[in-house]
């Protein structure tokens, strides 16, 4: 009886692997090779039974001696009781099965594994050409295992052992596919931190350190200016967030520069005594935007000449610059670890002006000239932030993205991306280069606060990641379109028709503004009372549409912001339009803002299109 299972067992089995394609006729079995067996193995140790495979049906080389045919198999008498995991053997004696009865299992990749129905042996199958076995079955291969491995969505596709499916393998992050290889592609990326002097506060009420008489109180003393550990001021925690953030993974795979909001040394700070020596209110910096040192240049123009980029008006703004290096996370922490130091010179002083060239970083120390040696960031002035992104914008365009630039060597390129290739620099992976600025800020726009001026935050925005003005689609970015000489918005961003004036509260008339007239704008703000457009029509006088490097090619920035104002001051809409994330935190959870924070310096890239 067991005989008669095992074989018509191993007839469905074949019957089941001759299937499994439907692309083999009855003509293909007459061709194929003859032999083909099918080796039986019994937990008795009895030698096995081989099957040849021809003309399209298997044949048995070795019948029942008691019989002419296997259907002529008398029943064997059960003689012994057994468990369901044993047989009965030829002894009579219950044996614990060699394979789990009728299971169908995979002996090798090319051979199926067939139980007997009473566990006391198994047959091997072997798989049809161009099958291997899979969980039992016979499968249809549909790939070479040794096929080099190729791309497909950004990761890495290879092949499995088997040939049975494609594995698709995520490149670490920063990363992409290409020719089957996983490579980086190395972000780049500005920090812009609030420097306004609302950062300064130790509450939301607008209170200051030195206006704290709590003996629990952080010192305001420089050049600490707050509680390393335990910081009071939004600065303070600001601070001790980036620190983490810096220094996360994903930073590490990213190339960072940091920019404050503009404070520039004033003749008025040089020549007086009071502001010569640092202070915890940033002096002797001030903080006002004085653009450039050429101010003619920028408003006419909407744009900085590249040989100004390294003007010392300018190097207050970048704190920590794009350069040949990539990397900036080591010198980013000297700004934010709360040691504010300087060397003496030796040079006698009253005022800063007695120091020789006060703008490379010096000040009036108790009577004498000090070099900066270990910067640190410090709040003061207003909250320009359109002009914070439009400096972006000219970092990037300067500093970063360089493609097409005039060289004689990679040091003329002046960015690590790039090679001189022909005269030129060259970036091969500049079309996938992912460019993205994150601002943190605790406020809305304090200078540039009208929709329809170049340097308003939403202008800018929107110029980096959509563009402004245009003749063809080509001069527009990331879906967006050319509509009536204007970069039209993909219809899949949603935005409102009109909000009232420096906030993001929906109007369509002043009636909801004017209701609203001291708030939503924040404490230290007025509204107009007044319902504006966006400012997405806006198209430049000058033709500064959108960023474009020395090639004249487009290029695409995305804008984050990291907000901690607690009111509708607009920054979401600056998000939106810059194609980024509005993440509203509370700068009282340092953790909070760190978890916020990070994620946007997880930065994937599509090496789709690159050159």
């Amino acid at each position: 009886m067991a005989q008669i299972i095992r074989a018509l067992t191993v007839a469905a089995v074949l019957a089941g692997t001759w299937a499994c394609s439907q692309e083999v006729t009855g003509d293909q079995f007459a061709e194929a090779p003859v032999n083909d067996t099918i080796v039986s193995g019994a937990g008795d140790g009895a030698g096995s039974t081989e099957l040849d495979v021809a003309d399209g049906a298997p044949t048995d080389t070795s019948p029942p001696e008691d019989s002419d045919s296997l259907g002529d198999v008398p029943d064997a008498p059960e003689t012994c009781d057994c468990q369901p995991y044993e047989y009965c053997d030829e002894t009579d004696t219950c044996v614990d099965d060699v394979c789990q009865q009728g299971m169908t299992t995979c002996a090798s990749p090319t051979e199926q594994k067939v139980c007997w129905a009473d566990g006391a042996g198994f047959d091997l199958v072997p798989c049809l050409a161009d099958h291997a076995c899979h969980a039992g079955a016979c499968v249809e291969m549909v790939c070479d295992p040794a096929a080099p491995p190729t791309c497909e969505g950004g990761q890495k596709k290879v092949c499995n052992s088997l040939g049975t499916d494609w594995t698709l393998i995520p490149c670490p992050s920063g990363g992409g596919c290409q020719d089957g290889v996983c490579i980086t592609v190395e972000p780049n990326v500005i920090l812009i931190v609030d420097t306004s002097a609302s950062m300064n506060y130790a509450d939301d009420a607008g209170g200051t350190l030195d206006a704290c008489e709590d003996a629990t109180c952080a010192p305001w003393a420089w050049p600490s200016c707050d509680d390393p550990s335990v910081p009071q001021t939004r600065l303070g925690k600001a601070k001790l967030a980036l620190q983490s953030i810096v220094t996360s993974e994903a930073a590490a795979a990213v190339r960072m520069a940091l920019q404050r909001f503009p404070q520039q040394l004033d003749l008025f700070q040089m020549l007086n005594p009071e502001k010569s020596a640092p202070s915890c209110g940033g002096a002797p910096l001030w903080g006002l935007d004085k653009w450039t040192a050429d101010n003619t240049e920028v408003h006419t123009n909407h744009a900085i000449a590249s040989e100004s980029m390294s003007s010392a008006s300018l190097s207050t703004i970048y704190p920590v610059a794009f350069g040949p290096e990539s990397g900036g996370a080591a010198e980013i922490l000297t700004w934010v670890d709360f040691e504010h130091i300087y060397a003496e010179t030796g040079v006698p002083c009253e005022t800063l002006f007695d120091c020789e060239n006060p703008k490379t970083g010096k000040a009036c120390i108790e009577g004498s000239c000090g070099l900066e040696e270990s910067p640190e960031l410090r709040a003061m002035g207003n909250t320009p932030i359109g002009r914070a992104l439009f400096y972006a914008g000219e970092m990037l365009r300067h500093r970063v993205v360089v493609q097409g630039r005039a060289c004689a060597a990679d040091a003329d390129c002046e960015s690590p991306h790039y090679t001189c290739v022909d005269g030129t620099c060259h970036d091969p992976l500049r079309a996938c280069r992912p460019n993205v600025i994150v601002l943190l800020s605790d406020g809305g726009e304090t200078l540039d606060t009208w929709p329809d001026k170049f340097w308003h935050p939403r202008v800018q925005a929107k110029r980096f990641h959509y563009g402004l003005g245009c003749t063809t689609d080509e001069d527009c970015l990331n879906g967006a379109t050319c509509g009536s000489g204007v970069c039209q918005l993909p219809d899949d961003i949603e935005l409102p028709s009109g909000v009232c004036h420096l906030t993001s509260v929906e109007c369509t008339d002043n009636t909801p503004c004017f209701e609203d007239y001291k708030y939503p704008c924040g404490p230290s703000q007025t509204c107009s009372g007044e319902c504006e457009d966006l400012g997405t029509a806006y198209v430049d006088s000058v033709g500064q549409d959108l960023l474009r490097d020395p090639a004249g090619n487009p290029i695409s920035a995305t804008v984050h912001v990291i907000d901690a104002a607690g009111a509708q001051t607009g920054n979401g809409l600056i998000a939106k339009l810059g194609g980024g994330q509005h993440v509203p935190v509370d700068l009282d959870d340092v953790e909070g803002l760190i978890e916020a924070f990070v994620p946007l310096l997880d930065i994937k890239s599509n090496l789709e299109g690159c050159l």
